[in-house]
Order: C-alpha cells, then structure tokens, then sequence
C-alpha cells in the first residue's frame, strides 16, 4: 500500500530524481566509490521498506510521521552520498598540504 497523496508523490519524485543520480555516480565512479555508493543506496532503500512495508504505520494519521522519516533518511542519504563524493578530494587535498616534521 503505497499512498498516492501529493505530499507523497512529491516525496517519490524526489527519491527517483536522487536515486537516478545516484546509479549515474555508480556507473561513472571507480570501483571503491561503486562499493560505498551501491551500499549507500541499498541502506537507503531497506530503510524505506521497512517503513512502508507495514500498513499498520499508515493508520491514525501515522502516515505524516512515514512522511517525516522518509524525508529524514533522504536528507541523510543525500548527506552521504555528498560526504563519499567529497572524501576523494579531501584526501587528494590533505597529501599535498602535508609537511615533514
């Protein structure tokens, strides 16, 4: 049971529009970066399930609060995969600013 509700409509296009950007960084990144973002996205997408799965947290208005989290998990995936994206550079940046003691 999906809801279907504009507030959730908007909530999926925004997940599609974020996990078809994440699959285009899976498939043009190296393969550690694969790994990092195939299980960035993986968590993201149990976590969700998990929520929607039982129709139990729909009941007595629970489905603003589904809405809450949903939007919770993408923020923090969104905060993750810009992390794992950063992180490469950061490292580069850190090797050359680095000075013998």
């Amino acid at each position: 049971m999906f809801p279907t509700d504009i507030e959730f409509t908007t909530l999926y296009v925004i997940y599609f529009i974020g996990f078809v950007f994440t699959i285009y960084l899976i498939l043009k990144s190296r393969r550690t970066n694969k790994i990092r973002l195939v299980l960035i996205t993986a968590s993201s997408l149990a976590l969700n399930a998990s929520l929607f799965y039982n129709p139990e947290n729909f009941k007595y208005g629970g489905s603003l609060v589904i809405l809450f989290y949903s939007v919770i998990i993408f923020l923090l995936t969104i905060t993750a995969v810009t992390v794992n994206q950063l992180y490469p550079h950061i490292k580069r940046s850190n090797k050359h600013h680095r000075t013998d003691e």
